[in-house]
Parts: C-alpha cells; sequence; structure tokens
C-alpha cells in the first residue's frame, strides 16, 4: 500500500548536512510488536532515514499511564536490549508530562529498527491541548533538563516562545544501545521570519537549510547529548 507523505526531516549541524528523512501516514501495515503492546498503541507515521536506523514507527500511547510506559520500557530493556535508566527517565518525563492534570495530547513512543529488529525508542511528551500553560510548560522543560548549563539555547528557547514566533511543542527522550541517552526539545514555528531573526545570531547557518521547494518549514528541534548540543532536526509539511 503507498504511503502518503506526511512531512521531511533534516539532520543539521555546524553547517553540515547530516542526514534526510521523509515521513509517511501510516496505513494498516502490521505492527512488529508484542500483542500486549499493540493493544493500547495507536500508529500514526512512518519515518525512512538515509543514514542510521532503517526506519521508525511512531504510535500515540492510548490513556497513558505509569503502568503501560513501565511495559514499554521493560520490552526496550528486556527484549531489545536498550540501556534505558527506568528511574530517571521517570522522574523527568513524569514531571513535564503531567499526567494526572491531563495537560498535554496522549504521549508518543517511536520505534527505530534496524534489519528487522527495535535498535532505539524514543518516547515524547507533545503539545499542550491548552496554550495558556505555555510558560509554565517552558519554565519546566528549562529545569527538568538543566538547560542552564546551555544558556545559549535556553535563551533562544525562551525568546521564541516569549515573542510568540513559536511554541513549546515536543520534547523526547531517545534510547539505544549505549548508555548515552539524548533529549530534544521542539519548536512549533509559526512565525518563520521571526523565528530567523532570532536563530540567526548564534546559528546563522540554519538559514540556509529552512527552505524546501513544495514544504514549509514547522518544526525546530534542538538535539541535547551529555549537556552538549549535537545537533538541530528542521521539520517540513508539504504546502
Amino acid at each position: 500500500m503507498q504511503h502518503k507523505i506526511e512531512y521531511l526531516g533534516r539532520n543539521v549541524f555546524d553547517g553540515c548536512l547530516i542526514a534526510e528523512k521523509s515521513y509517511y501516514h501510516w496505513t494498516d501495515e502490521e505492527l512488529i510488536l508484542p500483542k500486549d503492546l499493540k493493544a493500547f498503541l495507536k500508529p500514526f507515521d512512518y519515518g525512512k532515514r538515509d543514514k542510521g536506523f532503517d526506519y521508525s514507527i511512531s504510535a500515540f500511547i492510548k490513556g497513558c499511564n505509569v503502568k503501560k510506559l513501565d511495559r514499554i520500557i521493560d520490552y526496550g530493556i528486556e527484549t531489545c536490549n536498550l540501556a534505558i535508566n527506568k528511574n530517571r527517565f521517570f522522574k523527568n518525563f513524569l514531571s513535564i508530562a503531567d499526567l494526572p492534570n491531563d495537560s498535554h495530547y496522549d504521549p508518543i513512543v517511536s520505534f527505530k529498527y534496524n534489519k528487522g529488529f527495535v535498535t532505539g525508542i524514543s518516547f515524547y511528551v507533545t503539545a499542550l491541548k491548552n496554550k495558556t500553560l505555555m510558560f509554565s510548560y517552558l519554565e519546566s522543560v528549562k529545569q527538568t533538563l538543566s538547560l542552564n548549563v546551555l544558556p545559549t539555547i535556553s535563551n533562544i528557547i525562551t525568546d521564541c516562545v516569549c515573542s510568540r514566533c513559536a511554541d513549546m511543542f515536543q520534547v523526547s527522550w531517545d534510547y539505544g544501545k549505549c548508555a548515552q541517552s539524548q533529549n530534544k526539545i521542539y519548536l512549533k514555528i509559526k512565525n518563520a521570519d521571526k523565528f530567523a531573526n532570532i536563530i540567526q545570531k548564534d546559528f546563522p547557518y540554519l538559514l540556509e537549510f529552512m527552505d524546501i521547494d513544495g514544504f514549509r518549514f514547522c518544526e525546530l528541534a534542538f538535539v541535547i547529548k551529555n549537556k552538549k548540543l549535537t545537533m538541530f532536526n528542521l521539520y517540513f509539511k508539504p504546502l
């Protein structure tokens, strides 16, 4: 069955294009996961990559709670041999996700596959349902992820949200075979021109990668690992 493209992705750092990705709307393919996981997952996209993982499948965690998250983590650790610090993940994820108050849309889990096997898992806090909580969301992310150690990134994110040229969108925890996990902080771009004015002071090279014919620049993710910025992920929606 043919997939319909959902968006394109670019991984960029230090003026270089590191990798490109294409994401497609999920149709009715078989989800290669344990039956009990599939019971509460709702797949929505399939990502094909030119480097790194072969492909990824992302799904909403319906009726998300600690028990369901715990089951996914156990699958990652016990079946896929992933290096996940469960206690640290729960402490950080739950402090931002605010599950008891249902502040965000359903969290997302993304499974990364190589040669048919899951070799990485990412968990996402998703967009706010109530946009009046935007600034508390911002402060929660800054505090939980200790962005004070990256003042340039912290200031850019704060300036974008406070000037309303971007919204706090998603936050991810990415796990693989090695013990070094990473986080991504996503901004939903509302005004690309204003955003460009803010980002060009510290990362002018990003402006070279913000245009793709037939697509609209819509999201930027800051990729953070070992308290360092390691990459930018740019995303584009079809016009």
